[in-house]
């Protein structure tokens, strides 16, 4: 059974290896994505296009059912460095948006997870950092089982 850092470690592999993703930031950035799990937020010297793993969206639950599942609620931080305000606003959407499809299209996460989707409503709109930086918050919810009950009959 994964644990949830597999599931994570999972997750950064697929956003790290998206090819129409890596296509997007070589055409407008020259270079591929870079995924980091927990880097901070005000961390200026990471590369021109990233996404932080970020933890802390402050909701965590567990229910019982037929089976033990855990829901983690995670955020990612898609960040885009570039000093052209028109270019920067469009392609801060265009990869946002093209990170929620990478999630959209992997929902099981390569069968780590039972489902991660996206979760409506942002708390933290895009917003520039600085005279560069832009960034916006996707926020996900990922499920896993953690252990099956057993019944006795």
């Amino acid at each position: 059974m994964p644990s949830f850092i597999d599931i994570i470690t999972e997750l950064k592999t697929i956003l790290e290896n998206d090819t129409d993703l890596n296509a997007w930031a070589q055409t407008n950035y020259s270079m591929n994505v870079s995924v980091f799990k927990g880097a901070s937020w005000s961390e200026n010297r990471l590369p021109n296009v990233h996404i932080l793993i970020v933890d802390g969206l402050d909701r965590e639950l567990e229910h019982m059912v037929m089976v033990r599942e855990q829901d983690h609620f995670i955020g990612l931080v898609c960040r885009l460095k570039d000093r052209d305000n028109d270019t920067r606003f469009d392609n801060i959407i265009s990869f946002k948006e093209r990170v929620e499809d990478i999630i959209h299209a992997n929902f099981t996460i390569n069968g780590q997870a039972t489902l991660a989707s996206i979760l409506g409503g942002n708390p933290n709109p895009s917003y520039k950092i600085g005279p560069d930086m832009s960034q916006h918050l996707i926020q996900v919810k990922i499920n896993h089982v953690v252990s099956q009950l057993v019944f006795g009959w």
